[in-house]
C-alpha cells in the first residue's frame, strides 16, 4: 500500500438561517423605553386635561348657584311687590293719585230748581235760552240746564283731587 494520504471529505449540511422561536419576539430595549415615556406622557396629559375641566365645571357650578339665589330673591320680591299691588287698598291709592280718580259714591248733587215744570220743556236739543231772571247764576243756570239737562234740573258736584 502505498502511502497516499487521501484527503477525507466530510460533508456537511447548510446550517439553516436562525428563525426566532414563535412567541418570542425580540424589542429593542430603546423603542420600548421610549413608548413607556410616550404613555406616561399622554396619561399625565390626560389626568391634567381632566383636573382642569373639573375645575372648570366647578367654578360654573358655583357661578349658576349665584345666579339661582339672585334669582330666587328676585322672585321673592316680585311675589311681595304682585301682593302688595294687587290689593284693593294700593289699586285705589294709586287712581286716585295717579290717575285722578274719585270715588262714584264721593259726588255731591245739588238739585237746582228753575221754576219750570217738565210738561213746559219743549223736547227738542236745541232750546231758545229763557229770559234773564233775578241773578246771573240763575239765568246761566237755566240756560245751562236748557241745553243739557232735558228735564230743567243742574247737578254740581265735586271736580278735582280729595
Amino acid at each position: 500500500m502505498t502511502a497516499t494520504a487521501r484527503k477525507l471529505e466530510v460533508y456537511q449540511e447548510p446550517r439553516p438561517l436562525r428563525k426566532p422561536k414563535q412567541g418570542k419576539y425580540v424589542v429593542n430595549p430603546v423603542v420600548l423605553a421610549s413608548f413607556f415615556m410616550v404613555l406616561t406622557v399622554a396619561v399625565a396629559l390626560g389626568q391634567i386635561a381632566l383636573h382642569t375641566t373639573i375645575v372648570e365645571l366647578g367654578y360654573q357650578l358655583e357661578e349658576t348657584k349665584r345666579l339661582l339665589a339672585q334669582a330666587e330673591s328676585q322672585h321673592q320680591h316680585l311675589q311681595v311687590e304682585l301682593l302688595r299691588v294687587g290689593s284693593p287698598e294700593y289699586v285705589e291709592r294709586a287712581a286716585r293719585a295717579e290717575l285722578g280718580m274719585i270715588k262714584p259714591d264721593s259726588y255731591e248733587y245739588i238739585v237746582l230748581n228753575t221754576g219750570r215744570n217738565q210738561e213746559d220743556i219743549p223736547h227738542r236739543k236745541e232750546q231758545t235760552p229763557t229770559p234773564p231772571t233775578d241773578s246771573l247764576l240763575a239765568s246761566v243756570s237755566s240756560w245751562l240746564a236748557g241745553w243739557f239737562l232735558p228735564g230743567g234740573q243742574v247737578e254740581a258736584g265735586r271736580m278735582g283731587r280729595f
